[in-house]
This record gives C-alpha cells, structure tokens and sequence, in this order.
C-alpha cells in the first residue's frame, strides 16, 4: 500500500535516504541533516508536481516512492527501501512496491508513460526495471557531488507494463 507521507515518518524516512546504499544512488550523495530535510518536506508538500508517498506492507514502513512532474506531460519516479531489509525479503519487498507505484501512476495519475533514470553502475535497478518492461530511451552523463556518472533513462507504456506482468514470473 502506498500512503501520503506526513511529518511523523521524517526521521525514519530521513534514515533510510542517509544509508550508504541508498546515498550512493542518490544524485545528492552527501547526508541529509534534520533541518535540511524538514526543509525539503515542506518544500515538497507545497508543490503540486511533487508527490512522496510510503510504501507499507503488513502494516510495516518498508519504504519511499517518489513522483515528479505530476500534472505535466512526464511523471517520473523513484524511490528507496528500508536499509534494514536484506536478502530475499527486501527482493520481495522491491517487486511489490515496484508494481504498487508503477499501477498508482497508471491508475490513480492516468499516466500512459512513466519515466525513471538510473545510474549505469546500478545493476540490480536496471535489472528489475527491465523485469517490469522498462525500455532504455536515452543515456547521458552527468556531474553530481563532484563525480561523473552515466545516467539511463527508462520509460514504461502502460500497454509494455500490461505485457510485462504476463511474462514476469518467466524472467
């Protein structure tokens, strides 16, 4: 399930986005403080393109997903899991909120595409993303707290996505 993020969750939201596995995938790499990221939450809270929501399983937090550009032509997503969650379970964990976000965005935003953008060297992301019926449309590099990297950005159609859950099992 994914629900609204609220005050309460910034800390423990705050926690998981300052983990060396998920900073190292983060454009901004470097730790987030308390202040900067009440800042960031009431900057996002007010913008009506900008949507954070939780993602929740068996009435457990397990993570943050992500959309931006909500109301324009492109939405694109991200998001990030608890650091606590290892092994199969957060494998598990992944696919679901994979497929909870990417039906909220077909559904609940009446998108047709959704996009993402991955670094190169994250290969379980790229993976899973493919999993889903992601298909690579553009790659670039880019400067981000002092350091070069390559970027790939997916795009999804809900019809690849529709066609994508028939044969996933199978990947």
């Amino acid at each position: 399930m994914l629900r609204d993020i609220t005050k309460d969750d910034l800390e423990l939201v705050r926690h998981w986005r300052n983990a060396e596995t998920v900073r190292r995938a983060m454009y901004n790499s470097k730790k987030i403080s308390k202040d900067e990221h009440e800042k960031h939450f009431e900057k996002i809270k007010n913008t009506p393109s900008i949507l954070w929501l939780v993602f929740v399983m068996d009435n457990i937090d397990y993570g943050v997903v992500s959309f931006s550009g909500v109301g324009s032509h492109e939405c694109i997503w991200g998001f990030y899991l608890s650091d606590e969650l290892s092994g199969k379970k957060a494998i598990n964990v992944w696919k679901i909120l994979e497929t909870e976000a990417i039906e909220y965005a077909f559904k609940t935003l009446a998108y047709d595409k959704l996009f993402c953008e991955v670094f190169a060297f994250n290969t379980p992301v790229l993976t899973m993303h493919r999993k889903f019926g992601f298909k690579v449309i553009s790659e670039r590099t880019m400067e981000t707290c002092n350091r070069e990297e390559n970027v790939i950005k997916f795009c999804l159609s809900k019809d690849d996505y529709s066609n994508s859950k028939t044969n996933f099992s199978k990947k």
